[in-house]
């Protein structure tokens, strides 16, 4: 479990990121008690310190904006996703990876465009891939690793 490796927990609302991102269609009440309801579920879960001090943001999608502060309309000067993004490079540490090793990448969906071709999506490990530079699908079996195919 994350809590238990020391990971910061991540959770939303409306949103698949890391810090707790409240929709402002809801009242300022209901966001508080969501931020509590979470803060509360985090430390049932033994969460640190650490883990328990998470940022909260405000936000609405359809506008495309995000606030540190409750607010139903910001600013024009301030509608925009600053606030998410300055979060996001304070809060989310950047992965650990070798970028001298040769490319890795453990892909977890795979689709087929007619158009594009084959689209991988994946988590990178190591290593640096460039635009039309060759990559190389391989798959490890019993008899030991097969070249799936080949691509740019």
């Amino acid at each position: 479990m994350a809590m238990e490796g020391g990971k910061k927990a991540k959770s939303t609302q409306n949103s698949n990121s890391n810090p707790l991102i409240l929709s402002i269609t809801v009242s300022e009440e209901r966001c508080d008690e969501v931020t509590s309801l979470v803060f509360d579920l985090f430390a049932n879960l033994g969460a640190t310190e650490e883990q328990l001090d998470f940022p909260v943001l405000y936000a609405s999608a359809k506008e495309g904006w995000a606030s540190s502060g409750y607010t139903k309309s910001p600013p024009e000067e301030s509608k925009n996703m600053s606030d998410l993004l300055d979060t996001i490079i304070r809060h989310v540490h950047p992965p650990e990876a070798n970028l001298d090793a040769p490319f890795q990448m453990l892909v977890s969906m795979m689709e087929k465009d007619s158009f594009l071709g084959r689209i991988l999506t994946g988590r990178i490990s190591s290593g640096v891939v460039r635009v039309g530079d060759k990559v190389h699908g391989l798959r490890i079996t019993d008899m030991g690793v097969d070249k799936v195919e080949e691509g740019k």
